[in-house]
């Protein structure tokens, strides 16, 4: 958070003027009107802006700041008007995932009377109300339970004299999708409450405070009118990080990043075809290249033979046992041909490759690559072809020809 934004929050409590009454949601770590159990990180603060109105005529305007000094101790203070100011202090032993506990001392101050009311005298002492509180999570549903003293405990003469346990205190909070309820009994009175969180840093609150006591003034708060309705802000932070993104530029980067896993997810299936594409076309090629080992394997016997009779035979015989390859390298050399008469010389030359691949023992494919190298003006290429088909076949002598720079020319064509 930038310096300016927190220097704002201070003085915003310190430029408070006129009457401040003690309201609701003006304790640390707070409930509607008791305390309880929430995460902290040092750091964290809350600033609370709480309207509270008796009737048409009364109505008070609250501020309090809290500040957690480590992760388990939060210290807050509240203006009860002009001329007092008490302190807060809660800290929490534990709190889990299922179960916490915390405890605290509320309206800290050097004065021996604390009063929230102008015009009505004290009935009782509430300084220092010391407590202690649980909290524990349902499946829907959480349960707070405490007992303190002085604050929490009913007025002379008192009302809701139902309670089971002087200073027991107790509320119920339901979460729901977009804001949290709450009902709780405070010690003195029945409460009922609304809190909507609406951005990452603040939330509105609403209270029915003050519940079912039939008058007009409170003898729990020094027979004070009685507060009928409590609403306000709290805006909260964490001193030592910067603020984070609005909820609605959240939900903006949300959206981006949904978008994008789908983009992703649609490029994921188009390479995840295209690499069943190529899987295929590599068994399809190594079932080849097995065929063409097996070929070569076969065919040694006839690399290696001096006499040319013989090697004839054995090249029938070659052909014969691999006849599939045999008849797919003589579909190629003729197709090469017929590529050529339509002037599609590199396409003719692609034929002659595969055939050389299959079979690369048989001159005349390089012979007849050689023609198309010389055709096309790669005298170099169709050098190195034609010395392949003589190293093949040296008593070719057409092949001698055109190893003659004189006459390959002439030779070239009649191929």
């Amino acid at each position: 958070m930038k310096l300016s934004a927190k220097c704002l929050v201070v003085l915003s409590i310190l430029a408070v003027s006129g009457p401040a009454f003690g309201a609701a949601f003006n304790y640390p770590s707070v409930l509607i009107n008791i305390p309880t159990v929430r995460p902290m990180v040092k750091g964290d603060y809350s600033m609370s802006t709480t309207m509270g109105f008796f009737d048409a005529k009364k109505n008070d305007f609250d501020v309090a700041f809290d500040y957690a000094v480590s992760n388990r101790v939060k210290v807050g203070v509240a203006v009860l008007k002009p001329t007092q100011m008490v302190g807060h202090a809660h800290w929490q032993f534990y709190n889990g995932k299922k179960f916490g506990a915390a405890a605290g001392v509320l309206n800290m101050t050097d004065s021996d009377g604390i009063s929230s009311w102008e015009g009505y005298p004290n009935t009782q002492d509430t300084s220092f109300s010391q407590y202690i509180v649980t909290r524990y999570n349902f499946k829907r549903l959480s349960v707070h339970l405490g007992y303190g003293t002085k604050q929490f405990v009913k007025g002379n003469p008192g009302k809701n004299n139902s309670a089971l346990m002087e200073g027991m205190f107790w509320a119920f909070e339901l979460p729901l999708k977009h804001v949290r309820l709450a009902y709780e009994f405070d010690g003195k009175d029945y409460n009922f409450g609304v809190i909507a969180p609406i951005s990452k840093s603040a939330e509105f609150h609403v209270a029915l405070t003050e519940l079912f006591l039939g008058e007009k003034t409170n003898p729990n708060y020094s027979n004070a009118p009685v507060r009928l309705v409590t609403f306000g802000f709290t805006f909260f932070g964490n001193w030592y990080k910067a603020d984070e993104p609005e909820s609605a530029e959240t939900a903006v980067a949300v959206a981006n990043l949904e978008q994008l896993m789908a983009e992703m997810k649609v490029t994921q299936k188009s390479l995840q075809t295209e690499v069943d594409s190529y899987r295929k076309s590599r068994l399809e090629l190594e079932e080849s290249l097995t065929r063409v080992q097996a070929a070569m394997k076969s065919d040694t016997r006839y690399v290696m033979e001096q006499d040319q009779k013989k090697k004839d035979e054995l090249r029938q015989h070659y052909l014969g046992v691999n006849q599939e390859i045999g008849e797919k390298v003589i579909t190629l050399y003729y197709d090469s041909f017929e590529l050529y008469s339509q002037k599609d010389y590199f396409k003719a030359i692609e034929a002659l490759q595969k055939a050389i691949v299959l079979d690369p023992y048989m001159p005349q494919l390089y012979t007849r690559l050689g023609s198309i190298y010389f055709e096309l003006g790669m005298k170099k290429e169709a050098t190195e072809s034609w010395k392949k088909a003589y190293s093949l076949d040296p008593e070719n002598d057409e092949l001698k020809e055109f190893l003659n720079p004189s006459s390959a020319q002439q030779s070239a064509q009649k191929k």
